[in-house]
């Protein structure tokens, strides 16, 4: 799956976190209905709750959303400084992967010629090989190349008029993970096709809220978490308590599921409010790269992971793959549960 519509990746248009510290029984915790904490209209980033248990609190506008950073159990001096460089490796990754970005290294790649051999950086190198373990094991539901189908729909939504046939197909055309070889011990890349390009926008916003909680952990700060406009990287929990309380709801209407969950990341993934109709025909800002074109119907998934990247990976598949295939998907992969979903 890949979303066009985000400054510089997918974002949960309609899907509401709510955080508060609170005890907890590990990564796959348990669930209970709790119909208090929803406050905003739909598509609010996450919002965290007041205490004195959590005194440091931070927050900054990065990837076209509101990045907060959460850190209890240190000293102010410690966790400013925690923060700060948290907040530095962000902007840093920004540079790696954004698609908006010119002097990103990301942009850099689409001028490169097929078959020529380019070496990349250990930052694009990592995220790379996860995002082509989770293509081929997601069979291209989820797919890192997507980036001529993004570009071309992306131009389309702006213009309020469909791309003729034969321009997605020869968008779907340059799009396929098997048509990327990576040298893992060269740190290269190199494409088959021409035209290709990459988008994390299905997996960007987890990868990087991963990276930042290991500079706060690296930096004694342990119990954390990062969130990026609601992709969440939850460290250990807060002292004296086993881990934080994660409140998900689809919309506004629904009730608010509590889980109780620590060392762990959080994603979703949905489709609500950004779509376009054309000739009665409502298309999504979720794109399904095996075909090229949108989905066409209201999809969305909340999932539990070891990390918020295959989170956030495994939630953009989950949607295109759809009630079947994409709960098979989850249920194979280790330590991943879906919190919440509207997949039929």
């Amino acid at each position: 799956m890949v979303s066009f519509m985000s400054r510089s990746f997918a974002l949960p248009w309609f899907l509401i976190i709510l955080l508060i510290p609170a005890a907890s029984v590990g990564c796959r915790g348990s669930g209970r209905e709790n119909s208090a904490g929803v406050d905003g209209k739909a598509g609010a980033a996450a919002q965290v709750g007041s205490s004195i248990d959590e005194p440091f609190k931070y927050a900054r506008v990065r990837l076209g959303t509101t990045v907060r950073i959460h850190i209890h159990g240190v000293s102010r001096i410690r966790a400013e400084h925690a923060a700060n460089e948290a907040f530095r490796r962000i902007e840093i990754l920004d540079q790696v992967l954004s698609d908006y970005r010119l002097d990103s290294e990301v942009i850099q790649l689409r001028t490169r010629a097929p078959g020529e051999v380019i070496g990349i950086s250990a930052d694009l190198l990592a995220v790379l090989d996860r995002s082509r373990e989770i293509s081929a094991r997601s069979g291209g539901a989820f797919d890192v190349t997507s980036g001529p189908l993004t570009l071309l729909w992306r131009t389309a939504f702006v213009s309020g008029s469909l791309p003729t046939e034969e321009e997605v197909a020869a968008a779907a055309s340059k799009v396929g993970w098997s048509f990327m070889h990576v040298d893992s011990d060269r740190s290269t890349v190199q494409f088959d096709l021409s035209g290709m390009s990459l988008d994390f926008g299905g997996i960007g916003k987890g990868w990087i809220a991963d990276r930042a909680l290991e500079v706060l952990v690296g930096h004694g700060c342990p119990a954390a978490l990062v969130d990026i406009g609601g992709d969440l990287a939850i460290g250990d929990p807060p002292p004296g308590r086993e881990g934080w309380r994660v409140g998900v709801s689809l919309d506004a209407a629904d009730s608010t599921r509590s889980l109780m969950l620590s060392n762990c990341g959080v994603a979703t993934s949905g489709d609500a409010e950004q779509h376009l109709v054309v000739d009665s025909v409502r298309y999504s800002h979720l794109l399904d790269p095996r075909t090229g074109w949108p989905l066409q119907l209201v999809r969305a998934v909340s999932v539990m992971s070891i990390d918020a990247a295959t989170a956030d990976a495994l939630a953009s598949a989950v949607c295109v793959l759809g009630p079947v295939a994409g709960r098979s998907l989850v249920d194979r992969w280790p330590d991943s549960m879906i919190l919440a979903s509207r997949l039929d």
